[in-house]
């Protein structure tokens, strides 16, 4: 999809809303589901060692998707909005019950925070690639996780398609795009 292509289903009938879901759908997932999934097709997958971008790439998956939910523009820290970034994991896992595990631990701080800034977990978090999605003190399976956020695009998208009475998820997803449009320009 180009900015062209958006602004076009903007003069739709339904403002594009019969191509919207489809198309974050797509975007999402060639960005951030398929490039993990696609490590599965390696011949040598087992003797790699990619949890840790399994889990880089899915720390900026929830930030991506919570950004569309609320209809925010970025989750840097800006003189109006301090702290997005840790709201947007808190609010992910509250609101996700497949991540409901995750409630209250400190996965943002040394999980996200480390890896992104640091290129290691921190606090003895680990991160493996089998067992549970989370052993309830510090282990994370990455792959469990990232599936996991598969699942729970899927769900976003299907809200897209028939959102509820009174959502703005709709128009929460046309503000974060438009901040997108801008950002291309």
């Amino acid at each position: 999809m180009t900015v062209k292509d958006y602004n076009a289903w903007e003069r739709q009938a339904d403002r594009g809303w019969s191509k919207k879901p489809a198309f974050i759908r797509q975007r999402l997932y060639e960005r951030y589901i398929d490039p993990v999934r696609a490590l599965d097709l390696h011949p040598n997958t087992k003797e790699k060692k990619n949890g840790f971008y399994i889990m880089a790439v899915s720390c900026l998956l929830i930030e991506t998707i919570v950004s569309f939910w609320r209809g925010w523009e970025t989750t840097a820290r800006t003189k109006k909005h301090k702290g997005r970034s840790t709201r947007a994991f808190k609010m992910f896992f509250r609101t996700q019950p497949r991540f409901k595990v995750f409630r209250g631990t400190e996965f943002y701080k040394s999980v996200r925070c480390g890896i992104l800034h640091q290129g290691e977990t921190t606090d003895g978090w680990l991160v493996e690639r089998n067992g549970r999605l989370f052993d309830g003190q510090k282990r994370v399976n990455a792959k469990l996780f990232h599936d996991g956020l598969a699942l729970a695009i899927n769900d976003y998208v299907a809200e897209l398609e028939r959102p509820k009475t009174g959502s703005k998820l709709r128009q929460n997803f046309d503000k974060k795009m438009q901040a997108v449009i801008k950002n291309c320009e």
